[in-house]
């Protein structure tokens, strides 16, 4: 791939990552936006099938996506991360945006907020098309998975090539803890754009933080990481057994429940229980 093409990137505000105020599809489709920014210009030039391009999605098979892409730009036009939209020829430069944007295939300017000149963070364009083009069948909210992909860059764009999203903070971006799980499964072992490690608890064995890193620099961030659970008192945990033992805990509730308890079964499931019971240890 041509070096430009390979070393292109979107520069973002810091606190745009985690902005409520601008959703998931917003973000992804103003990044998007940005891809044909001439800053000489302060312009660029768009169409809702251009996105669609960007995202390797199929218009005739998700309509429903050319509906979302047009309310993201009128929000972000509402919102002020898009300044103006105008007519190709210009004959009509204030135009609402159903009179600008007619259908899908319209191509229109969009003046668009100048990239911030610092405070700032950089997302590869090629990253972003790696990720739509390796998903493009799988069942995954693609809008979804850019927001998230932005936070990963976002928190360990620093010196230490290292960060971490909490738990509240996560939960902000992707409601279902599920969701995350997958993602951080997909852009690890799938696409090898992030490191991501999860396995601690706080000392009241509350799920702290994901910490995130980039793809291939481990050894850095196994020393990150050993830093940040020293000096937070971190527990590891199992996760493998700790969801074992509550599948466990689980069928010891039922057996309780049962009026026709069997005692056998009970003995061994609280036998099984006692053997799994968590062992804290600290990461030293």
């Amino acid at each position: 791939m041509n070096d430009v093409l390979t070393n292109s990137y979107i520069k973002l505000p810091n606190d745009i990552y985690d902005n409520l105020n601008i959703s998931n599809e917003e973000l992804t489709v103003l990044i998007l936006m940005y891809r044909n920014y001439q800053q000489y210009k302060s312009i660029g030039l768009c169409s809702i099938q251009i996105i669609c391009d960007y995202m390797r999605i199929n218009v005739s098979n998700n309509r429903k996506v050319i509906i979302t892409i047009k309310e993201s730009i009128l929000e972000l036009f509402n919102k002020g991360y898009i300044i103006n939209l105008y007519n190709l020829y210009y004959d009509d430069c204030n135009g609402s945006i159903n009179a600008i944007i007619k259908d899908k295939d319209t191509l229109f300017y969009v003046e668009l907020t100048p990239p911030p000149t610092e405070r700032y963070f950089e997302v590869y364009d090629k990253d972003i098309n790696y990720i739509f083009e390796k998903l493009t069948s799988k069942n995954l909210n693609k809008f979804n998975i850019i927001r998230y992909y932005i936070a990963c860059v976002r928190v360990s764009h620093n010196d230490s090539n290292f960060g971490y999203l909490s738990q509240t903070k996560l939960k902000q971006l992707i409601s279902d803890s599920r969701t995350i799980q997958r993602y951080n499964k997909v852009l690890q072992d799938d696409l090898h754009l992030i490191l991501y490690n999860n396995n601690y608890l706080t000392s009241e064995k509350h799920y702290c933080t994901t910490f995130i890193g980039k793809y291939g620099d481990e050894d850095n961030f196994n020393i990150q990481l050993k830093i940040e659970v020293s000096m937070k008192g971190l527990v590891h945990t199992d996760k493998i057994k700790s969801n074992v033992k509550r599948s466990v805990k689980q069928e010891i509730n039922h057996l309780l429940d049962d009026k026709d308890i069997k005692i056998k079964e009970l003995e061994d499931k609280l036998r099984q229980y006692e053997e799994l019971q968590f062992k804290e240890k600290r990461n030293k």
